[in-house]
């Protein structure tokens, strides 16, 4: 150890913080409240900025203290997340979480609040030291932001296209273009949709290709960025007699995402399953605002959503505007199709609905024994979007994909495979790692099975 231990305590909480030569946290405490309280800690003091600028996007907040950000950036980002409710989503979820996910992120919570509490905003390090707008957070907050990581690829690829859909106007009509597979084509690579930039490896070796027949062995290879709110952060979390675990987590987020203990390992690679599916609306000849299925019209809803955006004086201003949903989700103003008389997009988000994804990691986490481990993915089926590989210490390895995953009917299967021959535009969609759907045909419709997470999966 490099340094003298830190121990970071306020009322209800206490943990001792350990720092190795390279700064990683080595943080002890006498319950897991007390170790995420360490951690919260520990996160202020490493990336203070980038936890609370993430706090920021979650409240759709980000317009209020930075502006209207390039291209209104930060407008379209506020008004998606209000738009998807995601803070809404996490207090109802919160409610109802266990004690111990409470436990976990009430403590994270605190601690971070407790270091910014202690320096300052002028004592914070880095890039928005000093700011007013860092402020106390609360285990609520984190959970919201752990419940947008889950849509990673999916509602969070397409934040812009929520913000900016809206239906045709007559000037918009005069300069419509026609649908355009290339267009379509660059926007979808752009927004990475199926996370293929942050694909990894991984390898499990099991007892019988392990020189000597005994053990297991991991290795771990991420892929995630070095940079920003999607870099791990390593650390190690125990709690004397119950948990002893060393790994890393996304920044901002409690517990341990990849790592091992005494009894097993594992890490994640991103699964080649599908997050959410995407859909064609034919639109009502009478209205756009409608939509057929089946033949039968079918209403969108509108949800009017205002935030506020600084000026460069200071003062604030409100921009308001609808946010267009059908049965199937939020619409989106994607290029190349866009919104005309006759035909939008939507999508439906196979995540949108996981309150899992906290009690799944804090399982993980505490897990006490390899099988233990491997009952928490049957038990939450949380993983949002990986592959998980791994071992135990006597030898056996595992591999399963317990993501969360549209399911088609048979029929909706036969019916795609067609039109991935026959339709341009479903054949751009796969080539780019979407799924594209007729949205105007029931049969494409998720089918419902008995032990899913959600409706669908």
């Amino acid at each position: 150890m490099s340094a003298p231990p830190t121990t970071a305590a306020v009322a209800g909480y206490e943990a001792t913080i350990r720092r190795t030569t390279d700064g990683v946290a080595h943080i002890t405490g006498a319950s897991m409240g007390d170790v995420t309280f360490g951690q919260g800690y520990a996160n202020g003091e490493d990336h203070a900025c980038t936890v609370a600028d993430q706090i920021l996007k979650v409240k759709g907040q980000r317009a209020r203290w930075f502006g209207p950000g390039e291209g209104d950036a930060n407008i379209n980002s506020d008004l998606a997340w209000r738009a998807i409710g995601i803070g809404r989503r996490a207090r109802n979820d919160y409610e109802t979480a266990s004690p111990e996910v409470v436990e976990a992120f009430d403590g994270f919570a605190a601690g971070w609040s407790a270091h910014l509490e202690e320096v300052g905003p002028g004592g914070v390090s880095g890039w928005c030291a000093g700011k007013n707008w860092l402020r106390p957070i609360s285990g609520e907050d984190v959970y919201a932001y752990a419940r947008s990581i889950a849509l990673l690829a999916s509602s969070g690829a397409l934040t812009d296209f929520i913000a900016t859909a809206a239906p045709p106007t007559a000037a918009a009509r005069d300069e419509e273009t026609p649908p355009s597979t290339n267009g379509f084509a660059r926007a979808l690579a752009s927004t990475d949709v199926a996370a293929r930039s942050t694909g990894s490896n991984a390898w499990a070796v099991g007892a019988e290709k392990v020189t000597g027949g005994e053990g297991g062995l991991l290795v771990g290879n991420p892929h995630f960025p070095w940079e920003g709110e999607r870099r791990f952060w390593e650390v190690h979390l125990t709690v004397p007699g119950e948990t002893n675990i060393y790994g890393a987590q996304l920044i901002g987020v409690p517990g341990v995402g990849i790592g091992f203990t005494d009894s097993f390992a594992w890490s994640h690679t991103v699964s080649a399953g599908h997050r959410f599916t995407a859909y064609t609306l034919d639109l009502d000849p009478a209205d756009p605002r409608r939509y057929l299925v089946d033949g039968e019209p079918r209403e969108m809803t509108a949800q009017s959503v205002r935030v506020q955006v600084r000026r460069p004086n200071g003062e604030l201003r409100a921009v308001r505007r609808n946010m267009w949903s059908s049965e199937y989700g939020p619409i989106i103003n994607f290029p190349g199709v866009g919104w005309t008389d006759t035909q939008t997009l939507t999508f439906r988000d196979a995540n949108i609905g996981n309150d899992e994804f906290a009690e799944q990691y804090l399982a993980m986490t505490t897990a006490t024994s390899f099988d233990e481990f491997v009952g928490a993915h049957r038990e939450h089926q949380g993983v949002p979007l990986f592959n998980t590989v791994a071992v135990s210490s006597d030898g056996r390895a595992w591999y399963a994909d317990t993501s969360a995953t549209p399911n088609l009917s048979r029929q909706g299967e036969r019916l795609y495979r067609r039109a991935l021959r026959d339709d341009a535009f479903t054949q751009v969609a796969a080539d780019n790692g979407a799924i594209l759907l007729d949205g105007s045909d029931s049969r494409f419709e998720w089918e419902e099975v008995d032990g899913a997470r959600d409706p669908g999966l």
